[in-house]
């Protein structure tokens, strides 16, 4: 299913910030899952994973794949939902 998926936000030279995770949250409200680029810019002073991770912390979100270079995460509401199935 995340393969169908377009990335809608890039994390570029600037990392993760406060303008990505606000970005990120609003668009975990209009869909269930959000598919996040990372730029070869962003990965100057860290890694995928670790990106990935801090994104997941910030927003609330579920990482639900990391591959390459792209992050699929999974709204919050939709994620607290799945955990009582």
């Amino acid at each position: 299913m995340s393969t169908e998926i377009t990335p809608t936000l890039w994390v570029g030279k600037n990392g993760v910030n406060d303008a990505i995770v606000s970005e990120l949250r609003q668009q975990l409200k209009l869909q269930q899952t959000v598919k996040v680029k990372i730029l070869k810019t962003a990965l100057q002073e860290s890694n995928r994973g670790s990106v990935a991770r801090e994104l997941e912390l910030a927003s609330g979100a579920k990482l639900l794949s990391l591959r390459g270079a792209t992050a699929v995460f999974l709204s919050p509401k939709r994620s607290k939902r799945s955990d009582k199935t």
